[in-house]
């Protein structure tokens, strides 16, 4: 079992005509170096149109820890899934995405979001589409 210590922050706000700003930033720290260690920060805008709300999202991580799992690897998971590899301590991978939400009702929400790879370097997951349902109770 691999244990790390996250820690993270956000700041947020609600403006205007239905527009909301959200930023959030945190350091991941492997503890016992086998996983990598990051720091990542998100800036995130959407307006609300009725159930409505379209989104866009600029998402960076900067890798300050290589990890012991895969020592010959010089990618990582980008952000889904960390892989311990042993050459990404310096590397940069930026994002971003743009998607909406659509409130079926208070309690369900589904959402869409196309994310593409900005930074030259390859990931394991580079450019892709996430699907969400939301149950609210």
């Amino acid at each position: 079992m691999t244990a790390c210590w996250t820690f993270t922050g956000s700041l947020a706000r609600s403006s205007w005509d239905n527009w909301h700003f959200v930023s959030t930033f945190g350091q991941n720290i492997a503890l016992d170096n086998s996983n990598s260690g990051y720091f990542m920060t998100t800036a995130h805008v959407d307006r609300r149109f009725g159930k409505f709300i379209p989104f866009y999202e600029a998402n960076w991580f900067y890798y300050n820890q290589s990890g012991r799992n895969v020592p010959s690897a010089g990618f990582e998971g980008g952000g889904w899934i960390n892989i311990g590899a042993g050459k990404v301590m310096g590397m940069n991978y930026v994002t971003n995405a743009v998607g909406f939400n659509y409130e079926f009702s208070q309690h369900l929400i589904f959402g869409i979001v196309y994310e593409y790879q900005l930074s030259t370097r390859t990931m394991l997951i580079n450019n892709m589409i996430n699907l969400q349902l939301i149950f609210r109770y």
